[in-house]
């Protein structure tokens, strides 16, 4: 029996982003019970964004918080250096960018892969558009 490569690629992504939200869990977990040094670099992030901004809630809600910091990098890029990387892109990358919050991906920030999020497409262009929208300064 010969085995067909494209299932076999299917099957390994699928473990692959299995393993991602596995992760995710697990860094969920590390947060609940951070040191105060983390928990300070948290509360640091939240107090400097304006919490009362719908898009943030969203990010907040969405999960994002798990594998990107605003200015830190977890297990994703921080998302300043996503807003200095995709600096002045249109629309159609705009929705590009939103189709990879949706459906995840690897490739474009190392080996990492980016799992999947359950995010409509209107979501993930609002949060896009968020993360492009950041200063590049420092906190």
């Amino acid at each position: 029996m010969s085995s067909d490569p494209i299932i076999f690629k299917k099957k390994l992504i699928s473990v692959v982003l299995t393993i991602c939200v596995l992760l995710q869990f697990v860094f969920v977990a590390i947060i609940a019970f951070a040191d105060g040094e983390t928990n300070d670099v948290i509360r640091k992030v939240d107090s400097t964004m304006n919490v009362n901004d719908p898009v943030y809630s969203l990010f907040k809600r969405k999960r994002c918080a798990m594998c990107h910091g605003v200015d830190h990098t977890l297990v994703g890029p921080s998302f300043r250096a996503i807003s200095m990387r995709y600096n002045g892109v249109g629309s159609t990358e705009i929705r590009t960018l939103a189709k990879k919050v949706m459906y995840g991906g690897v490739g474009n920030w190392g080996e990492m892969p980016m799992p999947p999020n359950s995010v409509t497409l209107s979501e993930a262009e609002l949060l896009v558009r968020w993360i492009l929208r950041l200063s590049h300064g420092e906190l």
